[in-house]
């Protein structure tokens, strides 16, 4: 072990030190920065987690096999099936979805709809028409 010496702690007679004035040994070196790796950084934006998110695969079951897809790709699956299986809502949604994305692509709507088309929808509004009026009209209770 050496020896501390009590002479590498006394400040050289030509500077002064005190408040704001550390001693030579403390100050940065030329070239040292304060801080090498700087501020952390912070959270992302939402959006940009929200895209990652979006982005990301998850494990879905067609039929007997099971595909690797990304989330954005399967809630846009589960949405067609809810809509063909006759849920008003996902059907609304389907189709907003559907028209600005055709808007987006420069695709033009289908404008043509066959006879038979127009008789399958018919048939659906029918069907599930009557349904959505007793979902919105208020339960008798049972006195």
């Amino acid at each position: 072990m050496t020896a501390h010496d009590p002479s590498q702690n006394k400040p050289h007679k030509d500077y002064p030190v005190g408040y704001g004035k550390p001693p030579k040994s403390g100050q940065f070196k030329p070239g040292q920065k304060a801080n090498p790796y700087g501020r952390p950084k912070g959270q992302p934006p939402q959006e940009q987690i929200l895209l990652e998110e979006a982005a990301r695969l998850v494990k879905i079951k067609i039929g007997d096999q099971v595909a690797h897809v990304t989330k954005d790709r399967a809630i846009i699956r589960r949405l067609m099936d809810m809509a063909a299986l006759g849920n008003m809502t996902a059907a609304r949604i389907y189709f907003e979805m559907h028209s600005r994305a055709q808007i987006a692509m420069e695709v033009a709507p289908e404008t043509a709809t066959s006879e038979q088309d127009l008789a399958i929808l018919q048939a659906f509004l029918d069907r599930n028409q009557g349904k959505a009026l007793q979902s919105s009209q208020p339960r008798k209770s049972k006195a």
